[in-house]
């Protein structure tokens, strides 16, 4: 969706998840795959 936005020459806005931490785009994909297979692959405390 954000690939098709960009080639339509849309922009894109920064959102802020108000974590205090700061995420790579990585971090929040792997997080994402982990959440739909059931397994844990953050280091947030439980």
């Amino acid at each position: 969706m954000a690939l098709a936005r960009l080639e339509r020459g849309e922009t894109l806005r920064a959102i802020n998840l108000g974590t205090g931490r700061g995420y790579s785009v990585r971090e929040i994909l792997e997080a994402a795959r982990g959440a739909r297979q059931g397994g844990k692959t953050h280091d947030r405390p439980a």
